[in-house]
């Protein structure tokens, strides 16, 4: 659709209608005009470092995550990249194999 909408009254949460052409279709598990709960891709990246948004910590001073080392945990500055709810992009402050602690 042109227009976003709220999800519901009491909710925050914008939708809106998209109408998706398929190159195949399941014919015995789909129908015209059936609705689906999904995620649309709009950018994927290769070759990048990933981590749980829940291990970044924020401040006036930038951005961190708590590393772990041979001599315990340390808290590490790192420049990040774009993100979405899940996971972000370390641009910079980690390196492949590098173990991060998230936030419960």
């Amino acid at each position: 659709s042109k227009t976003v909408q709220r999800k519901t009254r009491n909710s925050p949460l914008r939708i809106f209608s998209i109408e998706v052409d398929l190159d195949e279709t399941d014919q015995g598990r789909m129908r015209p005009e059936m609705r689906f709960k999904g995620t649309i891709e709009v950018e994927r990246q290769d070759d990048v470092l990933l981590v749980p948004v829940s291990a970044v910590r924020t401040s006036g001073d930038g951005a961190s995550v708590y590393r772990r080392s041979l001599s315990g945990i340390e808290e590490r500055r790192v420049k990040l990249g774009t993100k979405n709810k899940d996971i972000v992009v370390i641009v910079d402050g980690l390196s492949d194999g590098d173990k991060v602690l998230t936030r419960q």
